[in-house]
């Protein structure tokens, strides 16, 4: 958990001991540490991690709304309450980035990455020859987790 405040520290937020249950994963201000159920526990890394990585990938003009004016999930209807200037298709992307982000960190961190990684929903067969991990984190590959990861190295985040 220390590195995962740190990483959010680096970056210029915080992880709070405070619950989303009534409030916002993200309210504005900090990250959340614990989830919405009835008896609070403490979020999974993946999510902390996920969370961290949206505020990284936000426009800093939206770092200081709840959720980042993304509501709560990636869904059409959260979509459409989006920030003024923020269309489907860039509130996608921005989600994209956001997933890509995070599981990047949680390789790094030495996590279960490729949970995270299935979780999300990036289809994913690996070419002949190569493992698993060289083939996903191949920044030249042509498929769309690697051209998001490339877009993260040209923005200077990775």
């Amino acid at each position: 958990m220390d590195r995962i405040r740190q990483l959010a520290r680096k970056w210029g937020t915080k992880i709070y001991k405070r619950s989303c249950r009534n409030s916002y994963a993200f309210n504005g201000k900090n990250i959340a540490e614990l989830d919405r159920n009835k008896e609070p526990r403490r979020r999974t890394d993946s999510n902390l991690i996920h969370d961290i990585a949206h505020f990284v990938v936000a426009d800093p003009e939206r770092r200081t709304m709840p959720e980042f004016g993304l509501g709560d999930s990636p869904d059409a209807d959260k979509i459409a309450k989006c920030p003024k200037g923020m269309t489907a298709h860039k509130a996608q992307i921005e989600e994209e980035h956001a997933s890509v982000l995070g599981i990047y960190w949680e390789r790094e961190l030495g996590l279960d990455w490729y949970k995270t990684f299935q979780n999300h929903s990036w289809d994913w067969e690996t070419p002949v020859g190569l493992n698993k991990e060289e083939s996903i984190f191949n920044f030249n590959a042509k498929h769309k987790f690697a051209k998001r990861l490339q877009e993260l190295r040209r923005r200077k985040i990775i």
